[in-house]
């Protein structure tokens, strides 16, 4: 083991090396677990077919007794800690880097001049960590950002750097989420569409308004119906009462008459 000096910090590490060493160390532990796992069942395949065979000798069969593995609990708690870490880290934005680019990218994030960017190990350990798409983000990770890289196609160009050390299924995705953006941008920016937004609402409005007219119209018309039919039935009851009362008075009349 190396004794490191204690007046000089360790190197700083990236979360993606991280996640490596431990997926390596986590998959060689699964894989021996498997082997002793497939060595026991085979042992105990071979002592059940003796046990068989004896018994079939007239000798006592003996009870098989199942060897359990088992992990010394302090190992035990850290495999759950590895495996844990693990799991959080694959759920990281480091997960989405392409770690055979990442060289060219600290050599590019650290160096001076036009080629680089001058970054501090601090800030290029948190650009490695979070492998940042967008403006805001850098914000947040370097320090004066806004003195130290100018102009802002300079910051464009930090992202696109760090973009093209993605995997390029990230890449992919992040340009069909660029491009909806730039469609949803045009048409609200177009007149055009706008304009043919505002004419089917008024068209709509327009609908509306006719099929409200058509209703009230309607009901005016029932109403003017049934104020007829009314005035009809009572005309008709007047003449169906002067009848009667004409026929009574003649009737009278003959009767006086004899």
């Amino acid at each position: 083991m190396e004794t490191l000096n204690k007046a000089q910090p360790p190197d700083l590490i990236s979360n993606i090396e991280v996640m490596r060493l431990l997926d390596e160390r986590v998959s060689v532990r699964k894989k021996e677990l498997q082997e002793q796992i497939e060595e026991q069942e085979k042992k105990e395949a071979e002592e059940a077919a003796t046990e068989e065979e004896e018994g079939e000798d007239g000798v006592k069969k003996r009870k098989k007794k199942k060897k359990i593995i088992r992990t010394h609990p302090k190992l035990q708690q850290r495999d759950w800690i590895e495996e844990q870490v693990l799991e959080y880290l694959k759920a990281t934005p480091c997960s989405r880097a392409d770690f055979e680019k990442l060289p060219t990218l600290v050599t590019k994030l650290r160096g001076k001049g036009i080629k680089g960017f001058g970054l501090t190990k601090a800030e290029s350990l948190q650009l490695l960590n979070f492998m940042p798409t967008e403006s805001v983000d850098i914000h947040l990770m370097i320090e004066d950002l806004q003195s130290r890289i100018t102009p802002e196609e300079r910051q464009e160009e930090l992202l696109n750097t760090v973009r093209e050390c993605l995997l390029e299924e990230e890449n992919t995705d992040a340009a069909a989420a660029g491009e909806e953006n730039d469609d949803d941008d045009n048409n609200a920016n177009d007149p055009s569409s706008t304009v043919a937004e505002d004419e089917d609402e008024k068209m709509e409005d327009a609908k509306k308004d006719s099929e409200t007219s058509k209703d009230d119209k309607m009901d005016v018309d029932e109403e003017i119906i049934s104020e007829v039919l009314l005035g009809l039935g009572r005309d008709i009851g007047k003449e169906k009462t002067s009848s009667e009362v004409g026929k009574e008075g003649g009737n009278e009349e003959i009767i006086g008459a004899i």
